[in-house]
């Protein structure tokens, strides 16, 4: 592929399933313990997914749209690559 298309500036491991999916999003966070969010994911974080609506964590707001989370997996592809 690189000589056909040249070296390419990005690698990216994202699919259209990766950015819906609860498992590879919280991935994307810091996880001090595995009892609290986001290492356990409520119902009410999943009802925020599936209607694009920000989730709060305490003070903490967490947009949810699709841009959002295309770009917390974008920046973090590991977590993308291991589910």
């Amino acid at each position: 592929m690189i000589r056909q298309f040249g070296p390419q500036f990005a690698f990216l491991t994202i699919a259209i399933d990766d950015v819906n999916n609860p498992h590879v999003f919280h991935l994307t966070f810091n996880q001090p313990d595995n009892v609290n969010f986001p290492s356990t994911a409520s119902d009410i974080f999943l009802s925020a997914m599936e209607n694009s609506t920000p989730f709060a964590s305490g003070t903490i707001k967490i947009p949810t749209n699709w841009s959002t989370l295309a770009a917390a997996v974008k920046n973090n592809p590991v977590a993308s690559a291991f589910i």
